[in-house]
């Protein structure tokens, strides 16, 4: 009994450790920003192994990181794209200790599209996640509509499209759209109607980036 207890200890100092140590790195990191100019470096070994067997709890964590990374990217025009590639690291941090981790695509992958204005690195953590989740149609479909719409890329759309609609019980839209993005016969009442969807399935706080597209969309016919 007292060597149970004496090793809960040893995990909760540990884990409060790790908490200090990554925090105690992002506050550099965010002092650094303000400064010079932001270079993305891989997630390393040393945070997977700092979180150890509660990586999940790491990547909660880092998905916090996100929500104050994107409401001061939000606010600020001044290094606004540094603060973004910053987003960008953590966001793939956070999906390298948890690669099962449904939040981390759902409400990254919109942001780095509309906001950030990385469709590219959008699609790319779209990829991971269809791999993680593959029985996830959400995650593909919305990735697949963003590189047609924001990167121009119709291979890729028509490809993540496809496998929206393979996935296990997919909506009536998913099929539908992934059938037009195969004949390459989208229209913009067909984006409309997607950017609507997404923004019922992104939390309000996230819709900022997806209402400018949105509006760019209608306006253009105007």
């Amino acid at each position: 009994m007292r060597q149970s207890f004496i090793l809960k200890l040893i995990l909760l100092i540990a884990l409060i450790l790790a908490l200090l140590t990554t925090r105690m790195q992002y506050a550099n990191e965010e002092e650094t920003l303000l400064t010079s100019e932001f270079h993305y470096h891989s997630p390393s070994a040393f945070n997977k192994l700092l979180w150890g067997h509660v990586q999940g709890l790491g990547a909660d964590f880092m998905l916090l990181d996100v929500f104050l990374l994107y409401d001061t990217a939000s606010s600020t025009k001044q290094k606004s794209h540094v603060l973004w590639q910053a987003l960008l690291e953590t966001i793939q941090l956070a999906q390298a200790l948890d690669p099962k981790f449904y939040d981390v695509y759902h409400i990254a992958i919109p942001i780095l599209a509309y906001d950030a204005e990385l469709p590219k690195e959008s699609i790319s953590l779209a990829y991971l996640g269809a791999k993680a989740l593959p029985l996830n149609w959400q995650i593909p479909f919305t990735a697949g509509f963003i590189a047609y719409d924001t990167a121009h890329d119709y291979h890729n759309a028509a490809k993540l499209m496809t496998i929206a609609a393979n996935a296990p019980n997919p909506p009536s839209l998913a099929i539908h759209l992934a059938a037009r993005f195969l004949k390459k016969d989208i229209d913009d009442a067909s984006a409309i109607s997607f950017l609507k969807h997404m923004l019922q399935i992104t939390p309000k706080k996230y819709h900022k980036g997806i209402k400018k597209r949105l509006s760019e969309i209608i306006n253009k016919n105007k």
